[in-house]
């Protein structure tokens, strides 16, 4: 059997044909004539000294079995490396796909970001200097402008359009000045066209900073409903309430006039883009039809973090309009 063996590991030497099979069976080759030799020595045949060499057999399949394990090292060493390279090769070319994506979404986003900035740009000059203009161009037609409300109203155009530019900022402003001096100009607008605005103020705070951007929504959606007033409604009284809790900011547009469903032309346009406003600073916004009259009413609501009280101040800086700075200006009392 062990002859058989020895056969069998030849014959498997010979067939794979790679240096460490037929190390393999030189060395067995080798274990198997210094057995040979020690066996005829034992038996005393062809009177050779008696010196037994089996044991050298050993060495000779450590340094066979060192060889094949080395061999067998370099060659994961080659394949790791092999993989490697590889790998990186696979690596770059993903890192190059993702880096074009990248590219690609950048590009989308910067498509997407003058895409909107067009359309708040298309917003604020149809709620912002398109409401003055045509307030204008009504006053106007009615024969109730003299020149210097006209230049009044121009000038107004102008600060709209300041205003417009200053909401660029990141900074988050405080709404109520800027409130105050929108009522100051639309008190003057509608005096001159022979209408009445009453103006309510409920637990108004000293100070309110919302988010950027929302201050300008917040005066866009106002301008749009007492523009749609002035322009559709036909009414006599105009109502505008700003109702301020912990919570939320109300603020409500009630007018006498005819109401939607006799209103000889659409209002659509503006109202949409309330409606988007609304949407974009997280308030509900809703148009209500009375029997004598339309209601608009905005709810902003008010996160804690946004809110920013701060103590009266002793002196002020005067101001061209009688309306600038905090509740002071809201509620209409004039500097000294």
């Amino acid at each position: 059997s062990t002859l058989w063996s020895v056969l069998q590991l030849c014959r498997f030497g010979l067939r794979q044909r790679t240096w460490a099979s037929l190390a393999m069976g030189v060395a067995v080759a080798f274990a198997l004539t210094l057995s040979l030799h020690d066996f005829a020595v034992q038996e005393g045949w062809m009177n050779l000294p008696e010196i037994y060499l089996m044991h050298l057999a050993i060495p000779s399949f450590l340094l066979v079995m060192a060889g094949v394990l080395s061999d067998r090292f370099l060659d994961s060493l080659r394949r790791v490396e092999s993989i490697n390279e590889d790998l990186a090769l696979r690596v770059a070319a993903r890192e190059h796909e993702i880096a074009h994506s990248y590219e690609r979404v950048r590009l989308l986003e910067r498509v997407n970001a003058a895409t909107e900035e067009r359309q708040r740009i298309m917003q604020d000059m149809h709620d912002g200097v398109g409401s003055l203009l045509l307030t204008t161009l009504v006053m106007v037609e009615c024969g109730s402008a003299t020149r210097e409300v006209t230049l009044a109203m121009l000038q107004d155009c102008m600060d709209d359009m300041r205003l417009a530019i200053e909401s660029l900022s990141p900074d988050a402003p405080d709404l109520l000045p800027v409130l105050g001096n929108f009522r100051f100009r639309m008190e003057a607008r509608f005096k001159a066209m022979g209408l009445k605005l009453r103006w309510h103020n409920r637990n108004m705070p000293d100070t309110l900073a919302l988010a950027p951007h929302a201050g300008l929504h917040v005066l866009r959606m106002l301008q749009e409903a007492l523009a749609n007033v002035l322009k559709h409604a036909r009414a006599t009284t105009v109502e505008v309430e700003l109702d301020f809790s912990a919570e939320a900011l109300r603020i409500s547009v009630v007018d006498d006039g005819i109401g939607f469903a006799n209103q000889a032309h659409s209002v659509g346009y503006g109202l949409n883009n309330m409606q988007v406003r609304a949407a974009k600073i997280g308030a509900s916004f809703k148009v209500e039809h009375l029997d004598s009259g339309t209601a608009v009413r905005l709810l902003i609501p008010l996160p804690d973090d946004l809110m920013h009280p701060t103590p009266p101040v002793a002196a002020a800086t005067p101001d061209r309009s009688p309306y600038h700075g905090g509740t002071a200006g809201l509620h209409g009392v004039r500097a000294a």
